[in-house]
């Protein structure tokens, strides 16, 4: 007999999540990806070191050493995601090499000199940017300079910045975000489309409300 399918409210909806895999974690495995990250960590912080290609040389010889561990990964990636933040990928890469930050932050403080406006500017666009972008960091790494410049001389610096941050760290949820993606390929695979839709739809609940809430505050005291 087939199974019902679990009931629920919009969003609220129960999700099957794939747990075809009942092997238990092998300890070798999990050492050595512990001690992958590690290593990453400090080869990109301390040699300065490329983050992709450092990165990939690490996950290839980790599926090199473990392949029993990845022979189901290329089943389990979400292949339409993966194009789409390639693509985005080259385009902030682009933005930063032709300097189109200083551009935008030229033109923001030639359009007004009122710090509230310019603080709901850039608050609504570094979560839009997160929200289309799957390198969060990336994005703040583009977005703070401009942000420590323009109010840099503030008293309220840290809620600034804070209400800056906060909202575009929200958007890993969105599925076209790296944290997304893992959360769609890790669903059962007869519910991925349904949770792309649901994890999309709270993505754009939270550009127009969440940053206007975390404002509110260092307007006020701006």
């Amino acid at each position: 007999m087939e199974k019902k399918p679990a009931r629920g409210l919009a969003l609220l909806k129960p999700v099957a999540v794939d747990n075809n895999d009942k092997g238990q974690l092998n300890p070798a495995y999990a050492i050595c990806s512990t001690l992958s990250v590690l290593f990453f960590i400090t080869l990109v912080v301390f040699a300065g070191t490329d983050v992709g290609l450092t990165a990939i040389s690490l996950a290839v010889l980790l599926l090199l050493l473990f392949p029993k561990y990845s022979k189901n990964l290329a089943r389990n990636i979400s292949w339409n995601a993966v194009v789409v933040i390639s693509g985005l990928l080259v385009f902030i890469g682009t933005m930063m090499s032709v300097h189109t930050m200083d551009a935008l932050e030229n033109r923001l403080l030639g359009m007004t000199t009122n710090q509230i406006i310019l603080l709901f500017i850039i608050t609504y666009l570094t979560t839009s940017l997160s929200n289309v972008e799957s390198f969060t960091i990336g994005v703040l790494s583009l977005m703070t300079p401009m942000i420590f410049t323009i109010f840099g001389g503030s008293a309220h610096m840290s809620l600034i910045l804070a209400a800056c941050v906060a909202p575009a760290l929200l958007s890993v949820i969105s599925p076209i975000h790296i944290a997304g993606t893992l959360v769609v390929s890790y669903t059962d695979e007869k519910q991925q489309d349904a949770m792309f839709r649901r994890l999309l739809t709270i993505a754009f609940f939270i550009v127009p409300i969440i940053p206007g809430l975390t404002m509110i505050l260092p307007a006020v005291m701006l």
